[in-house]
């Protein structure tokens, strides 16, 4: 198996990993706080509150792998040239490919990630904004990895026969 197959394999094993653990964490959020309040929120004990922050950052670690490494691993895996590509250039290549249904969706994950990663607002219904709308997007993050296996597969790109 080439070099190439194997990393990609490596990155699509770890980015499927880290989607069943994003899973395993809104499942049980979802159990709990199914839409969040201020006055919930704020209220919530100590594990449900590190259950939270568990979940953000689940979707900040998968979408950093998926736009820093899986996405490009993916094109150059197709002989595509990617020098100067930021991630949503990859992200509008592999629509276009058909490895992925829809690029708005990258950049308001994208979006998202970066207010999970830079912005810690104390107002309560900022805060309960912020998790309604996380809650919801990570299925959108969770389908971009299911597309991209799919993709892979398809394709044999895995070191395997195409299906």
């Amino acid at each position: 198996m080439k070099l190439e197959a194997v990393l990609l394999r490596e990155l699509d094993e770890t980015a499927g990993k880290l989607a069943q653990r994003l899973d395993l964490l809104r499942g049980i959020l979802v159990a709990e706080l199914p839409k969040a309040d201020a006055k919930k929120l704020v209220n919530l004990d100590f594990d449900a509150s590190t259950r939270v922050v568990a979940f953000y950052k689940s979707i900040e670690q998968l979408f950093d792998l998926c736009a820093r490494q899986l996405m490009r691993a993916v094109l150059l895996a197709l002989g595509e040239k990617i020098d100067g590509f930021a991630a949503f250039d990859a992200y509008n290549r592999l629509e276009t490919l058909g490895a992925v249904k829809n690029a708005q969706i990258w950049v308001d994950l994208g979006n998202l990630r970066n207010r999970l990663a830079h912005s810690h607002p104390l107002n309560a219904e900022k805060q309960a904004t912020a998790y309604n709308s996380t809650l919801a997007a990570s299925i959108d993050l969770t389908a971009v990895v299911a597309d991209l296996r799919h993709f892979l597969i398809a394709r044999a790109l895995l070191g395997g026969n195409p299906q």
